[in-house]
């Protein structure tokens, strides 16, 4: 196993709740879906990986904003779930920051190849 082949089995692992991760989300609904920068192997290998699971998938290129307009900002309204991801630092601090406007934070993050964290953003 190559060190992109680790970085996504862990992301992945924490899409599909890891015991660590069910620890954090105790009482959450599994990840709804998963956040992907398809400008990155390892995260575009991610999303195909959540997609065999039946997990949505969701693109950015770096800019979170038409992801929060369209999508999160409505999801996590509705108490949608915990979403995961695997993207820069930058996009997570951004998604960090608008998922405080619904009381919802990260709850888990681990740093990963190419300069990516996975994550899981959760109530």
């Amino acid at each position: 196993m190559d060190r992109r082949q680790f970085c996504v089995s862990g992301a992945f692992g924490l899409a599909l709740g890891a015991s660590s991760v069910r620890d954090a989300l105790a009482g959450q609904p599994l990840v709804s879906r998963v956040i992907y920068d398809s400008r990155f192997g390892a995260s575009r290998a991610f999303a195909v990986a959540a997609q065999r699971r039946g997990i949505r998938a969701v693109a950015i290129r770096g800019d979170v904003t038409a992801l929060w307009r369209h999508d999160l900002d409505g999801h996590w309204a509705r108490a949608g779930g915990a979403v995961a991801g695997l993207t820069t630092r930058s996009s997570l601090l951004c998604l960090e920051q608008m998922a405080r406007d619904h009381w919802y934070q990260v709850r888990t993050r681990q740093p990963c190849a190419d300069g990516l964290i996975s994550w899981v953003i959760a109530a």
